[in-house]
């Protein structure tokens, strides 16, 4: 078992998750060839909310897993289902993988649940058709404020009237 704490989330620079608390349990099963590490993640996560882009908090659950084998590498290579391991090494760093797999579990609307959320009340998007009249509105405006459409308006007036 693996705490995961705002520690933990702040070594991953530029990250998206502001802090978060939770556990990731591990199970690693060895053959001869090869280790199989299951994964379950129970964490709650804090990230900006799309709305009021104040710190929510979102609770995520993962449950994952992928294989090691051994054999000749530069290192650990991972190409997400399978990783490779030199044959002398006794360590398998396991933090970006439960770093990622966590991010990528986030869901892709990130909002408060509820009421919770700080956005200013009366504050909405507006619709396509609002904004294309408030445009007209605007320049229906402009042309009244214009001498030469006055101009015209008197004109159209004087021959509305005859």
């Amino acid at each position: 078992m693996f705490p995961l704490d705002d520690s933990f989330f702040r070594t991953f620079e530029g990250s998206e998750i502001t802090g978060g608390a939770g556990e990731a349990r591990v199970t690693v099963d060895k053959s001869a060839t090869m280790l199989d590490v299951v994964t379950h993640i129970e964490v709650e996560v804090g990230v900006e909310c799309d709305r009021c882009l104040e710190e929510c908090r979102m609770p995520i659950e993962y449950d994952g897993g992928f294989r090691v084998r051994f054999g000749e590498t530069d290192g650990n290579e991972f190409d997400g289902e399978l990783m490779w391991l030199g044959h002398g090494e006794s360590e398998l760093d396991m933090a970006q993988y439960i770093y990622e797999s966590i991010v990528l579990a986030l869901p892709y609307k990130r909002v408060h649940d509820g009421d919770g959320c700080g956005a200013v009340a009366g504050v909405r998007f507006v619709t396509k058709e609002e904004f294309e009249r408030a445009a007209e509105s605007s320049e229906m405006q402009r042309m009244e404020d214009n001498p030469e459409w006055q101009k015209l308006r008197e004109l159209r007036d004087k021959l509305e009237n005859k």
